[in-house]
């Protein structure tokens, strides 16, 4: 008797992962690049698949469980490690400036032959950079939050090639980015590897294929407003009246700050624009919505529980003045 015909060793077809995974071809011909981009989408549709196939949720419920996961492992980290450093160089802000205001007093009254504004300046780096060391405020940390671009990137991307569009991600954002014609090929030829046939029917509600777009426009809609909410969450610009306060180097900051803001704010809309002209597969957009809207309630849980204690207030002058100068004793020197 075949042993192999036993009912113990049997394999059902439900128990069959669902997924179709690009076959590993190694190249070992000196000549011939290696493909990190495509190992990189390789490896991202492998997390998409193994979730899939591990939960046996269907794709429209996979996707963003995906996308809670990797938030939660990548994202909130390094949202986490941003904000604490954000919070310390916060607290440390009056000491700055009255480092500031003392290094200006003491190169006017020096007299030094260089300019008083540019002595001034060097010994303001130099305490700038004790009091952070002091304080641990780590250096370039507003840049930690860039480190999740690649892995968001890549996940995009497997999706799209999941989803069997020729599109990027970069053509919805910036379309005129991917216009070689070789870059083109080359991405086509690697999507055929990573389509998956079984999103066309595992959608939900109006969108019950997950490779097409969505006619009625809701979900653009959402992707859209899901981005612009996340971007008022967590990039809060100050206002006018406290930029007007502060010095020239920080008054370019904030301002360049504010015009970063509206650029990504315009190009969110763009995105939404672009994925409802273009068709954006649903399944991509299910992703981004979901990416958008963990993140945001990710940086509400964290401003309601874990900083908790409102920052120092910055440094603001102050002027006193009054409207009959003939009162007695008007600042109120006196005690009552």
């Amino acid at each position: 008797m075949n042993s192999l015909s036993t009912p113990a060793l049997r394999v059902s077809r439900r128990a069959l992962p669902h997924c179709r995974i690009r076959p590993q071809v190694r190249f070992f011909h000196p000549t011939r690049p290696t493909r990190l981009v495509q190992e990189a989408l390789d490896a991202s549709t492998g997390l998409f698949c193994g979730v899939h196939s591990l939960t046996g949720l269907p794709w429209v419920a996979s996707i963003p469980l995906t996308a809670l996961l990797v938030r939660t492992v990548v994202g909130l980290p390094l949202q986490i490690f941003t904000r604490i450093h954000a919070r310390r160089e916060r607290d440390i802000q009056p000491l700055i400036r009255s480092w500031q205001l003392f290094h200006e007093r003491e190169a006017k009254a020096k007299k030094p032959t260089e300019n008083p504004k540019v002595v001034a300046m060097k010994d303001s780096k130099v305490s700038q950079k004790r009091l952070r060391l002091r304080w641990k405020v780590a250096t370039g940390y507003q840049l930690a939050g860039i480190l999740q671009l690649p892995v968001w990137l890549s996940l995009v991307e497997s999706l799209r090639a999941m989803s069997g569009t020729g599109t990027a991600v970069l053509d919805w954002v910036v379309p005129f980015m991917s216009s070689s014609e070789t870059y083109q090929q080359e991405r086509l030829e690697h999507a055929q590897h990573l389509l998956q046939p079984t999103m066309a029917s595992e959608g939900a509600f109006w969108f019950p294929d997950l490779l097409a777009g969505d006619p009625s426009g809701t979900l653009p809609l959402l992707l859209a407003a899901s981005i612009l909410v996340n971007i008022q969450s967590g990039w809060r610009a100050l206002p006018g009246k406290e930029i007007a306060e502060m010095n020239t180097a920080q008054m370019y900051q904030s301002s360049i700050f504010r015009a970063l803001r509206i650029t990504v704010q315009l190009l969110a809309l763009n995105v939404g624009l672009s994925g409802y002209i273009y068709q954006m597969p649903a399944s991509l957009m299910i992703y981004w919505i979901s990416s958008s809207n963990i993140a945001t309630l990710q940086t509400f849980l964290l401003e309601r529980y874990m900083f908790v204690k409102p920052p120092i207030p910055p440094y603001a002058p102050k002027a006193a003045s009054f409207n009959q100068p003939n009162a007695k004793d008007p600042f109120k020197l006196r005690l009552v």
